[in-house]
């Protein structure tokens, strides 16, 4: 809401978009991250026992 209704002055509006821009990049980076690795028997969820059937 700061950013959008500019207020605050510009170094804190910059401050504010900085760190909004590392949250998202962030979050983008898990939600990009592997969750499953192939193996002999299948897919397994990482840290977790083998799933047989996954989509």
């Amino acid at each position: 809401m700061v950013l959008l209704n500019q207020q605050g002055s510009p170094e804190e509006q910059e401050n504010i978009a900085g760190m909004l821009f590392e949250m998202v990049t962030l979050l983008a980076e898990d939600l990009k991250t592997p969750r499953f690795v192939r193996s002999g028997t299948g897919l397994t969820m990482m840290g977790q026992e083998t799933a047989s059937v996954v989509h």
